[in-house]
Order: C-alpha cells, then structure tokens, then sequence
C-alpha cells in the first residue's frame, strides 16, 4: 500500500510537472515571439529614423545649393547686360569726362561684384553638394543590423534548455519571469576606430522618439538645442562654405546696386547730352534711385530705415549733382547739316566744378557699404546685417531670432540704434517672451517654497509673502501692459487670456508639475538646533518629505535664488512697461499717472512688432496654464 501511494504521488507530480513545463514553454514561445516582432519594428523603426536624418541633410544642402544656383542663372543675365553696356552703351555725343568716369566706374564696380557673386556661388555651390554628400555616405547611414543582430533576436526553443529552473515556475509564485538570452558571438574589430563603425548587437538607435509638432514658441526665436548629431556634424561641416554662400548673396546685392547706378549714369548721358532733355533725366533718376533703394530695405535687415535712406540717398546726390553740372554748362550751338535743327554741344574748355564732389559721394556710399558688408565678431564672420544671410543661419546659432531678421530691431552702421534717438528700447516679441519666462521661473519658485509644510522662520514666511506680491503685481502690470496694448490695436478681450494662476502646488496636474522649470529641485536649506546639535536639512516637494542628506547632483533652490528670480522678472517686466510707448511702470507700482503718447499710434516700423504681436508673446496662458 505504501509502494502505491508512493508511486501515485509520483506519477501526480510528474503530471503536475509536465503541466508547469509546458505551461512555461508555451510562455517562452509566446514572449520570444513577441520579442522578435517588437525588435523587428524596432530595426524598422530605426531606419525609417534615420531615412529622416538624410532627408534633414538633403534639405539643409539644398538650402545653399538651390540658392547657388539660381544666382548662377541671374549672376549669368546681369553680366551679359553688363558687357553690353561697356561694347554697346557707347555715347554717340561729347560727354563730360567726369560723368562718362562715373558711368564706367559704376559698371566696372557692378561687374566685379557679380564676377564675385557667380565665383562664389559656384564655390559654394560645390563645396556644400560634396560635404552634404560625404555626411550621406560616411557618417548618417541607415542602421541595417548584420548576420549577428538577427541571431541574438531570433530566438529558438532549444534556447528553452538554458532556462533551468524557470522551466518548472510555479505560475503566480515566486519573483517576476525572466528569460535567459543566449550569448551571441559578434565579430568585432581589435581596433577601436572599427568598432565604432560596428553595429551593437543590442544597440538601439530610436533614443526618445520624435514628436510630430515641436513647440511653437520656438519657431520665432534660437533653438536651444539642436535636432541630432546629424545637425551637428551639419553645422561643423557648413563653417566650410558658408561665408561664400553668405558673400555670393551680399555681391549679388551689391552689384545689382551698382548695376542701377550705372544705368542711372548712362540715362543721364544719354537724355541730357544727346537728346537734351532736363525733365526726363531728373525723372529717370528718381525712378532708377528709388528702384535701389527699395531693394536696400529689402536686402539690409538690422540697419534703421532712416540709416538705410541716408546710405541710399549718398549715390542719388551723385546723380543729381552730375545732372545739374552738365545741365547748367556751356553749350555752344552748332547746326546740323540737311537738318534745319540747332543742337547744342558742351564746350570742351568747361569746368566742372561740382564734379569732385559726386566722386567724393561715391567714395563715401562704398565706404558705407563695406560697413555694412563687414563681417561679424562671431565664430562665424557673416554679414549678418544682410537678411539673406540671416535667413541662411535655420538654426539661429547666433541668437538673431527672425523679428531681427525681418528687420523688427534697428542699429546703425556702427551698432548704434538707428532711426531716431530713442531713450527707451523697442518693444519686441522677444522681450515680451523674456518677461512672461521670466515671471513664470519666479511664481514657481514662489509656489514651490509655498508648499514647505515646516521649518520656515518667521522672517522667511514674511519675506515670502512680499515676494508673492511682487509677482502678483508684476503679473498683473504685465498682463495690463498687453491688454493696453491690444486695446488700441481694437482687441477688445485680450484680458480674458491672462489670468493669474493663484492654484497651490498640490493641485497642479502631473505634466504641469513635470513643465515646472525648477522641478525636482530641493527646497532650502532649513536649520534645527537641539541637544544633540546643529543639522541642516531640504524639503523635496515632489515627494513630499524632508531629505537629511542630499543626493549627488541633485539641484538646490535656496531663499536666495529665490530672491534673485523675482528680481530678475521685476527687471524683465519694466523693460516692457517702461520701453516705446508702453504705460510705464509707475502706472501699475503707484497708480500714478501714464505718460504714455501716442507713439502706439505710429507705424510699426517705428516701434517695431505691433502689440498684437507683442501680446502673443507674452501671454503664454493660451499655450500652457496660466501663471
């Protein structure tokens, strides 16, 4: 009886063992196929990752060589107009030496220009079409895996061999299921520069993912870090041909400049010397003048509008200097043969006394050109002040945000603000952003010490409650400032998009808490004293619990930094309330009195962005909770 009892427990818990062994290899089955299928999107995953990355660098390159070569095509057709005003612009009269000097000049300056720009272009052109193609081949290449990356992930049963005693798991006993991989030889190089062409066998390149729509509020200002590695070895490979890329555009605008000025001249020639006619030369100059200085507005971006007129208006004096020199001349009258005309020709012997003078304008307007061409104290040395080349740097690498390359922000040829003399600094885009991010870091810094349950002292709750009201009133006078603003644009509920965020910490959501710029920094430090001794001691408001000893690299916000955030959003805010034609701070501090003027009123290319603008820039609350 006993030998039949032992062999029936026997033979229940072989069957109970053959039940759990299959139940484990049905589960290694399971999760190897799952595994193959998740690695398998994976490896898919990451070349169509990178596929993007080469569609990033195509693009890039395109953004010169496109460029380059449709100044090839123009660079091309204003050279031919250029040789044929030299072999064909010939003067038929006599002309004055000074003005047929001004006239050759002007097509000489014009053609070296352009000779520079199609140089350029093509050098660019190339230089760019190689590197984006040595990017492609060399370094950003899709990440097919090899013959020893397949074999770690295509798993067998066999492999169920090595699980030992996971083969007989109690289902719901015991710790969590975890399957043995099996070791994988890879061939691997003994040099380290080989091994980095090597794919990991479980190397994974798909890092956090990208998101489909990046944040909008950095399309108008410089990105704080760049897209990839791939954009890196971009922007270290583009030192090499963007000044010539940069420089091809300035000449193009340069010599185009230069062009007008010598079709000016030779139309001054030509209905002043042969056909003699006053009226169609003056208004031929006006024409032709104001040609190019429509596209110096367009072409120059951080020069005032005024600076730009004064520069333009140096080559249109020339031109109406020459004009008026020949006009009033001696003329001698000669008639022509078979023709019952008079016609009468300048006096060879005639002093031209005016003439150094258009030479001396010239020389001046060439002199401010090649300030404004000159390069910038940057590690990059472009000509930032073109917006062409502004426009080149996608990256903004420079901190020249687009309200600047859009020409919203003014200095002179010397770095000076231009246009009129202003006490107070334009209002832009950027410095309302500034203000907004600036109280937003110091109203979280505020909350986040609100919500230290203990361990404050008396001085420090009250210190921080003032602090408190300082936010709220440079909140307020902020979001007054932008309501005010708007009002005279005619946005009449402006006010209802910026409301004080008054919530404590502890009713914020969870992607709020984690937006928080001072998240998982500690609070303090805070003191005890007792028998035992001194101690100092944090308070982690994400946890909710004081720290005694603090984590390596763990980030600290002190009563002092504190201090400081509220007083650099105080500095913030009055840049904007005191700047052109902002209410100004005493209206929102004291109650007293705005002296604003109607400068609101003006154009925006006085005061550059409009409030509208202005506004957007400044109320956040639309784009994330108010604060």
């Amino acid at each position: 009886r006993a030998q039949a009892g032992a062999m029936e427990f026997l033979a229940t818990f072989g069957v109970a063992a053959k039940d759990i062994f299959d139940y484990n290899r049905e589960n290694y089955s399971f999760d190897a196929e799952q595994r193959l299928q998740r690695e398998l999107m994976r490896l898919d995953l990451q070349c169509t990752r990178f596929e993007m990355f080469r569609e990033d660098i195509r693009d890039l390159v395109e953004l010169t060589v496109g460029k380059m070569e449709m100044y090839h095509l123009v660079g091309a057709l204003f050279l031919e107009k250029t040789v044929a005003l030299y072999c064909e612009g010939r003067i038929k009269e006599q002309v004055p030496p000074f003005l047929l000097a001004l006239y050759y000049m002007s097509v000489a300056a014009g053609y070296a220009y352009l000779v520079l720009a199609v140089w350029l272009s093509m050098y660019a052109s190339i230089c760019s079409h190689s590197f984006g193609v040595r990017l492609l081949t060399r370094f950003v290449r899709l990440p097919i895996p090899g013959a020893a990356q397949l074999d770690s992930i295509n798993a067998r049963l066999g492999d169920f061999e090595q699980q030992r005693m996971q083969m007989l798991r109690v289902p719901f006993v015991g710790n969590k299921q975890e399957w043995k991989r099996r070791q994988v030889l890879s061939t691997v190089s003994e040099d380290p520069d080989d091994n980095a062409q090597v794919l990991g066998v479980q190397e994974d390149f798909l890092g956090k993912g990208d998101v489909p729509l990046g944040a909008t509020d950095h399309i108008m200002k410089a990105t704080t870090q760049l897209p990839g590695k791939h954009v890196q070895l971009y922007r270290r490979l583009q030192n090499k041909w963007q000044c010539y890329d940069a420089y091809a555009r300035v000449s193009m605008a340069l010599g185009t400049n230069n062009i007008l000025l010598a079709f000016t001249f030779y139309l001054v020639d030509v209905t002043l010397i042969e056909f003699e006619a006053p009226s169609a030369t003056y208004t031929l100059i006006a024409v032709f003048q104001f040609t190019a200085l429509a596209l110096c507005y367009i072409d120059i971006a951080k020069l005032g509008h005024v600076t730009v007129l004064l520069m333009q208006a140096l080559p249109t004096a020339a031109c109406f200097i020459a004009a008026i020199s020949a006009n009033v001349a001696d003329k001698e009258m000669q008639e022509e043969e078979h023709i019952t005309a008079i016609h009468h020709t300048l006096v060879p012997q005639c002093r031209y006394r005016l003439a150094p003078l258009c030479f001396f304008l010239i020389a001046l307007w060439f002199e401010c050109l090649l300030r404004t061409a000159w390069p910038s104290n940057d590690g990059a040395s472009l000509p930032r002040k073109f917006r062409a080349v502004l426009f080149l740097d996608v990256f903004e690498d420079a901190g020249v945000t687009l309200e600047e390359a859009e020409g919203q922000t003014a200095t002179n040829l010397f770095g000076m603000h231009g246009g009129r003399h202003r006490k107070k600094p334009l209002l832009t885009v950027k410095l309302a952003r500034d203000a907004d991010d600036a109280l937003f870091s110091a109203h979280s810094a505020v909350r986040r010490w609100e919500a230290v349950p203990a361990g404050m002292s008396d001085a420090q709750r009250t210190d921080l409650a003032n602090l408190r009201k300082e936010i709220n009133v440079w909140r307020n006078a902020l979001n007054a400032e932008a309501a005010h603003r708007a009002g005279k644009r005619g946005i009449a509920d402006a006010a209802l998009l910026l409301e004080l965020d008054e919530r404590p910490w502890n009713e914020l959501s969870e992607q709020e808490q984690e937006d928080d710029p001072h998240a998982h920094s500690l609070i303090g430090p805070f003191h005890h004293s007792d028998n035992r001794g001194h101690s100092s001691y944090y308070y982690s408001v994400e946890n909710y619990n004081f720290v005694f000893r603090v984590p390596e690299g763990a980030k600290i916000l002190t009563f002092e930094d504190l201090k400081e955030e509220v007083a650099h959003a105080e500095e913030q805010v009055r840049t904007v309330v005191d700047g052109e034609g902002g209410m100004g701070s005493a209206a929102y501090t004291s109650g007293g009195e705005s002296d604003a003027t109607d400068s609101d009123d003006r154009s925006s290319d006085d005061e550059g962005p409009s409030p509208s603008r202005a506004l957007r820039g400044r109320a956040r609350s639309v784009d994330r909770p108010p604060h």
